[in-house]
């Protein structure tokens, strides 16, 4: 019941908004990991959308998984479903 209400509440907010709480909400992503995926670790990988979850370290950006998104993951926003996500500051 959190869990549909928390998504619920990503998909009425900005896109940015809705894919957050997809990560989240659907992947078991930290926070930490959501919010520093860039759109270059996005990719496509044997025909599913995939994210690539790097290590936070303050050295150099290490590789922990590779990740299929779901089909609800990837069609929760436009940008995401292209290829691609708009960051919500400014990029």
């Amino acid at each position: 019941m959190e869990l549909g209400a928390f998504t619920a509440r990503g998909a009425a907010g900005s896109p940015v908004d809705r894919a957050l709480a997809c990560l989240l909400g659907l992947l078991g992503l930290w926070v930490s990991e959501a919010c520093s995926i860039n759109i270059e670790d996005l990719g496509i990988e044997r025909g599913h959308r995939t994210v690539t979850v790097l290590d936070q370290g303050s050295g150099p950006r290490i590789k922990l998984a590779l990740i299929h998104l779901p089909s609800r993951v990837a069609r929760s926003t436009p940008e995401l479903r292209h290829g691609g996500v708009r960051s919500g500051r400014g990029g």
